[in-house]
């Protein structure tokens, strides 16, 4: 399993949740690695057909991060409490990871910053990118 940059609220709810089109670029590389999966990586018997005239993806590792944190769940007022997650530090990242870790700024929910979340600090591919700056937490 890859780790990838982003959020993507159908991984944690079920439930599939699209942002407005102008700010769903960086869900959309998630959301492809999900279409790939389940139609072409599945068992023949288990997979799901997706009907390219309707699912446009436009993925790109500049888009805007969104924060559920911040928004609550689904639209609910409910809400998670911010925490970093383990990742390892030979973990696969996915090429966007790094695309993103590159990037001078980047916007994030409220407000523009270079992309350097915390449990990425210690990663193989990745430490390198934090010598001049301190881990800012999961919300980068």
């Amino acid at each position: 399993m890859a780790t990838y940059p982003g959020s993507c609220l159908c991984q944690q709810t079920g439930k599939i949740i699209r942002y407005p089109e102008n700010a769903s670029r960086l869900s959309d590389i998630a959301l492809g690695w999900m279409v790939d999966l389940v139609t072409n990586k599945l068992p023949e018997q288990a997979r799901l057909s997706v009907d390219d005239r309707y699912l446009k993806l436009y993925p790109s590792s500049d888009g805007m991060m969104h924060d559920e944190c911040m928004v609550g769940i689904g639209g609910t007022p409910g809400h998670w409490y911010p925490g970093d997650r383990d990742v390892a530090h030979d973990a696969k990242l996915h090429h966007s990871v790094i695309e993103r870790l590159k990037l001078d700024r980047v916007r994030n929910f409220t407000s523009y910053g270079p992309y350097r979340p915390a449990p990425l600090r210690d990663h193989k591919d990745a430490k390198a990118f934090f010598k001049d700056t301190a881990a800012v937490g999961s919300d980068l």
